[in-house]
């Protein structure tokens, strides 16, 4: 653009030179020298005159665009930081009245169920496969946490077992893992819970062992029944959504929802020890 206005400005120029040069020539012919010169110089003037000042409003308006486009960018990069310091100051700030919101639901918690000795963990990595659900946390045996136990989130609500244990870290397997089996109780009749690879990536798990006389319905809930004395009795593992018959069709087995929110689990409880009462 800036080439255009150049080239274009020195055409004039040489055009209004030679015509100024060509007319004087003609005048010194004549002998009438003033009055004509003038005349005739003004007229040739005025319309480049004209052209110059038209090309210097257009330039003067072209600048006045580029500077006004320059000042929006500015302010929009501007804007747009702004935003997004905005965006990262919402965010934080839901992520942390959600973790207050869970420390009151643990503060709650170790007031309901004293007789369980706990330590508190933070879930910090997710892997699952195929047939494996596992999950760890940031406590190991500095804080006390040993193979085997049992594992709950911040309602009470049975999560998973821990399967491996680090310094400061663990492994959890959780309830949905096709390798867990939890003894279970569920409208007075005693079960098994336990993973199963087709419900596993439905997000639910398998009651089996169930008789078929045993009156099991939809809504049941599922609890812990401290067989075994693994896991503590009365933890809640979920609801029952349907009841099926086994292809034998001597036992029935029921579909199990989690209880727990597996899939926004951030804190957790690690049942260290428990006083069992059969």
């Amino acid at each position: 653009m800036k080439e255009f206005f150049k080239r274009r400005g020195i055409l004039l120029i040489i055009t209004a030179i030679v015509i100024c040069a060509v007319t004087i020539g003609s005048l010194y012919a004549s002998g009438n020298r003033s009055s004509f010169i003038t005349n005739t110089v003004n007229t040739v003037m005025q319309p480049l005159k004209k052209g110059m000042k038209a090309g210097v409003d257009k330039l003067e308006s072209l600048y006045a665009y580029i500077y006004k486009f320059d000042t929006l960018e500015q302010e929009n990069a501007q804007l747009g930081e702004e935003n997004a310091a905005l965006k990262a100051a919402q965010d934080e700030a839901e992520k942390i009245s959600s973790e207050n919101k869970e420390l009151r639901e643990m503060l709650g918690l170790s007031e309901t169920i004293r007789e369980l000795e706990k330590v508190d963990a933070t879930v910090t990595e997710w892997t699952s496969s195929n047939w494996a659900s596992t999950f760890t946390i940031s406590k190991g045996e500095n804080g006390g946490i040993e193979v085997g136990n049992p594992v709950i989130n911040s309602s009470g609500e049975l999560v998973g077992q821990v399967t491996q244990v680090g310094g400061s870290w663990s492994v959890v397997r959780s309830i949905m893992d096709t390798s867990i089996k939890i003894g279970a109780t569920a409208g007075g009749t005693r079960a098994i819970a336990s993973g199963d690879f087709e419900l596993m990536h439905d997000g639910k798990l398998k009651l089996t062992n169930v008789p078929s006389s045993a009156q099991l319905v939809k809504g049941d809930t599922v609890y812990t029944s401290g067989a075994g004395e693994v896991f503590p009795p009365d933890l809640v593992i979920g609801t029952i959504v349907s009841v099926e018959k086994e292809s034998s069709g001597l036992t029935d087995y029921a579909i199990i929802e989690p209880a727990a929110d597996l899939g926004n689990l951030n804190m957790v409880f690690v049942i260290t020890d428990y006083e069992y009462s059969g």
